[in-house]
């Protein structure tokens, strides 16, 4: 009997565990699905800022254009590759925190795309529902 009593704190123990981490497990996890749309996005700004850079420094050897334009794109580029690497350090960030809750195992954890939502039942069955439960 003393055996069945500890086997079931045990397994308490583990469920509460759990309960506590899976929470902040998808926690993580969506913020890693933000991080990584941002990178996306900020990738395409980054090649968009270099594409505008190459055309503006041959607009400047031709003389179409002056050499304060060529340092604002080349500012925004720089600006773009920074954010670029603030956003790469997160996702390490929140990487080695899901490692961590992971019991030390890396997981690996590309997604850049939201979990497509439940459809709702049509409103007018949740209402018909909810009066045939009312108690009252």
């Amino acid at each position: 009997m003393c055996q069945r009593g500890k086997l079931a704190r045990a397994k308490s123990r583990v469920f509460d565990l759990r309960q506590r981490i899976l929470p902040s497990a998808r926690r993580l996890c969506l913020d890693l699905v933000s991080l990584n749309r941002q990178k996306d996005l900020l990738q395409t700004r980054l090649d968009n800022a270099a594409h505008l850079s190459d055309l503006y420094a041959k607009r400047l050897a031709t003389g179409d254009a002056g050499i304060l334009e060529v340092n604002k794109i080349d500012l925004e580029q720089l600006t773009v590759r920074t954010e670029v690497r603030r956003t790469d350090a997160a996702i390490i960030q929140k990487q080695q925190e899901l490692q961590a809750l992971n019991g030390g195992v890396a997981v690996p954890f590309i997604a850049s795309a939201y979990e497509a939502a439940d459809d709702l039942p049509p409103f007018d069955g949740l209402l018909s529902e909810a009066f045939t439960r009312d108690p009252s």
